[in-house]
Order: structure tokens, then sequence, then C-alpha cells
């Protein structure tokens, strides 16, 4: 659910709607509804200067999770475009902001970094 959705947006089973047209960050974009087979769906804010998903919207249990990302920076030899913010919105409060300022790909990562620690899943709820 979420960004990822975007992924599969043209694979069977998945629907495509085309929302108003609006603003993010005071740049004109498209939006579009994303609804998967099981009838879930995100909002895609996509820019219509250079086709950047620069929002997103979905439910969570804990309410109307957005995202919204700006400042995209690349690197020479790369075709990866990155976000340098990321600002998270839950029911329309900030919750949260993420700032990049490199990247790197194709590095091994351990697994421990995708080990939830006892308790913490609980606490994060």
């Amino acid at each position: 659910m979420g960004f990822g959705m975007i992924r599969f947006a043209l694979s069977p089973g998945y629907s495509l709607t085309r929302l108003a047209d609006d603003k993010v960050d005071n740049e004109p974009v498209r939006m579009i509804r994303v609804t998967d087979p099981s009838g879930e769906s995100a909002v895609f804010s996509i820019r219509k200067a250079d086709y950047r998903v620069v929002r997103v919207a979905f439910p969570t249990p804990r309410g109307l999770h957005e995202r919204i990302f700006s400042e995209f920076f690349t690197k020479p030899g790369t075709t990866w475009v990155q976000p340098g913010r990321v600002r998270s919105f839950i029911n329309g409060e900030k919750e949260a902001e993420f700032i990049w300022t490199d990247y790197r790909i194709g590095i091994p990562l351990k697994d421990e970094l995708f080990v939830i620690a006892p308790g913490q899943y609980a606490a994060a709820k």
C-alpha cells in the first residue's frame, strides 16, 4: 500500500482514475487514483513539468497519510532520482520531515537493519 502501489498500477486487476488537477508546493500536478485488486487505493500527484511524483496520499489505521516529495537530485553515472526532502503528514498534521543529501546504490546491507527490535512495533502504533 502507498507509494509502492504505483509500480503495479498498470498490472491486471489495478485501475486508474483521473481526478481534478491541483497544485503541490504551488506546482501544477495531475491527480491519479490507483486502486489495487483488493479495493485499496492511493492518490498520486504527478508534476506536469517533469512527471515526478510529488505527493502520495493513502488511508492507514492512523488516518490519512500524505507524503510530499521535493528538492529532487541525482548523481553522475546513475539514473536514480532521489527526493532531497520528504514531508510526512497524518490527518493533515506534519508528523516528520526527512532530508537526504546523498545516496548510494548497490551496496550490501546487513540483515540486522531490517529486524524490528522487541517492543518497537508496539511503541510505533
